[in-house]
């Protein structure tokens, strides 16, 4: 029997009187009677009913848009549990905050998404942040009930985000991207636990929206953008901005996103807030977003470049976050590439058996293209990689004391045998100033001694001349 979910139901004096059937992502409501038992606790209700399958069908009405001539695809729900709120819950208003990129290919999808969210229309906006887009996603922003902002001056999403959030009224502020398409009771579903003040952060799941190519098959498969993913980082968990909402507060406790990131930045805006605030993340697995996974393989190759220079970023924040070395992200390529090699033939042979589809006999090379981002965006980043290491280096206190150490032990000592040597070597300048002037002196006498002694010795003016050529003769020979 395939069962399809009965997703909420509303009584009044102990009957049923609206469900929501979810069939394809839309809801279906009939009118129906059904028995149950209370368990009252704290202030919410829990039922639990029992149905008949065939009941729930054929109280379908004929304006509900349902295939009534193929009731086969449907066959109901045989029992659920559901819970109702107390009369006195008070729904958060909600800013929804979309940032926008040359999305015209997915914005209208995701804005009729939420054109269908079941939640008091009066209690959430709706924000399209447009961070420089040239195609006509601005144009289809206008067909809705959106508030257009402009994001001009920093190319990236998280600076996008800021600028929602800079103007919205909400006391929660939900995020989700161009390329999603959320469920109707996704707000709804968010702040069922809004009255925990110790979560700060209420987080759905993301799923694949019907995936088609071998690219978006394969992302489904891996599990890619998965908040369960990302909520078992062994870091710190956090969340991904596809699908997460906060509550005001947060932000203006801690800040807004860091505007200059283009890739993690909602694991950064996570962090600070549990390591700031102590606050908590709740993961709610109804409040379902679908994605539009990336459908090219240079399109996977550019996501997890994208990745990888996001966990750059979160070791520049985060100097403690355990980043991978470049030494590590090359033996996960090597690894790659050889597990390719080594189950290929085997792998062969069972797609041409009909064991595995196209998608699981490529998956290891689709492995490999990922891994080869990976360590790509380490290469490239080598020479800024090396600055930052610098950096911290220079302004760590281990830094500090080694040019202290440096400073007494080497360059001091230095210092002061270059003022002693150049002490010396005044001293030494000013002896030979001393003895030049002794010289000359002592030439100047001896010069005048030989004279008056030629004079004694030659009176005669003429023998006296004679004498001092001879002389002057002798010495240059």
């Amino acid at each position: 029997m395939r069962r399809k979910p009965l997703n909420e139901m509303t009584f009044f004096e102990g009957k049923i009187v609206k469900c929501a059937l979810n069939n394809n992502h839309h809801d279906y409501f009939c009118t129906t009677h059904f028995t149950f038992e209370r368990d009252f606790y704290s202030n919410k209700e829990i039922f639990n009913i029992s149905c008949n399958p065939r009941g729930i069908y054929n109280s379908i009405s004929d304006n509900v848009p349902y295939n009534h001539n193929n009731k086969s695809d449907f066959d109901g729900a045989s029992s659920l549990k559901f819970v109702k709120r107390s009369d006195n819950f008070s729904y958060p208003f909600i800013s929804i905050i979309i940032p926008v990129y040359n999305a015209e290919d997915t914005l209208d999808l995701c804005l009729k998404s939420i054109n269908e969210i079941d939640y008091p229309n009066d209690n959430y906006e709706i924000f399209i942040v447009d961070n420089g887009s040239t195609d006509a996603s601005v144009e289809i922003a206008q067909k809705y009930r959106a508030i257009i902002l402009f994001e001009q001056s920093i190319k990236s999403s998280y600076a996008a985000r800021n600028k929602g959030i800079q103007s919205a009224r909400g006391d929660l502020i939900a995020f989700t991207d161009a390329d999603c398409i959320v469920t109707p009771g996704w707000l709804r579903h968010l702040v069922k636990d809004w009255a925990d003040t110790s979560i700060g952060c209420f987080a759905g799941e993301i799923e694949a929206y019907q995936p088609s190519t071998l690219i978006e098959i394969f992302s489904d498969r891996q599990g890619i953008l998965r908040q369960r993913g990302t909520l078992n980082c062994s870091y710190l968990r956090y969340t991904q901005t596809a699908n997460s909402a906060y509550r005001k507060e947060v932000f203006d406790k801690i800040g807004l996103f860091i505007p200059e990131m283009t890739s993690g930045g909602d694991g950064e805006i996570s962090w600070r807030m549990q390591k700031k605030l102590g606050l908590g993340i709740k993961f709610v697995p109804e409040a379902l977003v679908y994605h539009k996974h990336r459908t090219s393989l240079i399109g996977l190759y550019n996501q997890y470049k994208k990745y990888e220079h996001g966990k750059l970023l979160w070791h520049k924040y985060y100097p403690d976050y355990p980043l991978p070395s470049v030494e590590q992200r090359e033996h996960e390529l090597n690894d790659a590439i050889d597990r390719a090699h080594i189950n290929f033939k085997t792998n062969k042979e069972m797609f041409v058996e009909g064991r595995i589809d196209l998608v699981d006999l490529l998956t290891p090379w689709l492995l490999v293209v990922m891994r080869l981002a990976t360590y790509r965006a380490r290469v490239d980043a080598l020479p800024q990689e090396l600055i930052s290491r610098l950096t911290r280096i220079v302004a760590s206190e281990d830094f500090t004391e080694i040019i202290k150490d440096l400073q007494d032990k080497v360059l001091l000592p230095i210092h002061q045998m270059s003022v002693e040597l150049k002490q010396r070597t005044e001293e030494l300048n000013h002896k030979n100033e001393e003895l030049r002037i002794i010289y000359g002196s002592l030439t100047w006498r001896m010069g005048s001694m030989i004279i008056n002694l030629v004079r004694l010795l030659f009176p005669d003016g003429s023998l006296r001349r004679s004498f001092i050529n001879k002389l002057s003769i002798l010495m240059r020979r």
